[in-house]
């Protein structure tokens, strides 16, 4: 049976929703819409859910979003067709909860429109030592920007894996990375059937994750 990866009708009428700078009727996008572009609402037990709305441009938004599950904050350009991740913090990983919530924002992202998505991919640090996006974002098809930072570590780590996409396609170098690999930039590019979704497709196949990428 597929996987139900949004909850969005079922939970948005009891979220708090906050309006800075724009009213909901002034949006370009219903704000169900707006929500499913930052990642729906991936599990049916959310408590809590608000949702602030902040207009910077004439046509950009940033989302902040809050419940029991997880944090996240989002960057909305309609005129350019691109989303920033900028924030994800899930309180539980290792869940599914991030992936279906990406599961939902590609796929809403790509009915509506939009060219790509962007992302810092942090890796730990001693400030932070529960980021893993360096890990997370790789290994959902995200195209590593900075290559040669890449092939640097590969050279220190004595890995020949061409592409950071390469080192995640074995267990051994998914591993390896998530030890050790360092922060990158990214971009998920939504356009037609590009790369990033066939990547994404291989890794919800080694998940065992069956839903459809419309």
């Amino acid at each position: 049976m597929p996987h139900v990866t949004n909850y969005i009708e079922h939970i948005l009428p009891h979220a708090d929703l906050c309006f800075h700078g724009i009213l909901a009727d002034s949006l370009p996008v219903s704000v169900m819409d707006l929500l499913n572009l930052c990642g729906g609402i991936p599990s049916p037990d959310i408590t809590g859910l608000r949702v602030e709305i902040f207009a910077t441009f004439a046509s950009a938004f940033a989302v902040k979003i809050s419940c029991d599950q997880y944090e996240a904050s989002r960057s909305l350009d309609f005129s350019i067709g691109r989303i920033d991740n900028n924030y994800l913090f899930v309180n539980t990983p290792s869940q599914g909860l991030g992936t279906h919530l990406f599961l939902n924002q590609v796929q809403a992202a790509r009915a509506l429109g939009f060219r790509r998505i962007h992302v810092t991919a942090m890796a730990p640090s001693e400030d932070e030592p529960e980021w893993n996006g360096h890990y997370f974002w790789a290994c959902l098809g995200f195209h590593n920007a900075e290559q040669e930072e890449y092939r640097e570590w590969a050279a220190e780590m004595g890995r020949d894996e061409p592409t950071l996409h390469a080192l995640v396609q074995t267990e051994e170098g998914r591993a390896l990375w998530k030890a050790t690999g360092v922060t990158w930039i990214g971009d998920f590019f939504l356009e037609g059937e590009p790369d990033c979704i066939a990547r994404l497709k291989t890794h919800l196949q080694r998940k065992g994750i069956d839903v459809t990428i419309h």
